[in-house]
């Protein structure tokens, strides 16, 4: 629940300083959705400069969880493969080599172009009586 508080800290703080500006433009005679509108507008740059320490908190906390479901993903990693203690994954069985065919059944191969250029045509229409 510690890690919500800097989110729920701002977004209180946030929604403070648009109902002051709002509050603000009542008073001086703005109302309704016109001044709804300005303080929402007002309140952007004002609490970009008097929020600036609790979106540090807040982008902190953020960056805090990132990192720990980062560690917890290598943590599981290494425990279901040991070699992946470098962050390194072994992708060789996904990549294939201009050398072998590929496994697929249906990739286009060379070997399958005719003399009319109609390539692997016997595959798209097995009827064709070739």
């Amino acid at each position: 629940m510690k890690r919500l508080g800097a989110m729920w800290l701002y977004t209180l703080l946030r929604v403070l300083i648009f109902a002051v500006l709002f509050g603000l433009l009542w008073l001086v005679g703005v109302k309704g959705l016109l001044g709804a509108l300005i303080a929402a507008v007002l309140s952007i740059p004002v609490s970009f400069v008097l929020l600036a320490r609790p979106r540090a908190m807040f982008a902190a906390t953020i960056e805090e969880n990132i990192q720990t479901r980062l560690e917890k993903k290598q943590a599981r990693a290494v425990e279901l493969d040991p070699d992946a203690e470098s962050g390194e994954f072994d992708t060789g069985e996904f990549e294939s080599s201009e050398d072998e065919p590929a496994q697929d059944g249906g990739a286009y191969d060379d070997a399958h172009d005719d003399a009319d250029g109609d390539a692997g045509s016997e595959r798209l229409n097995p009827e064709s009586g070739r």
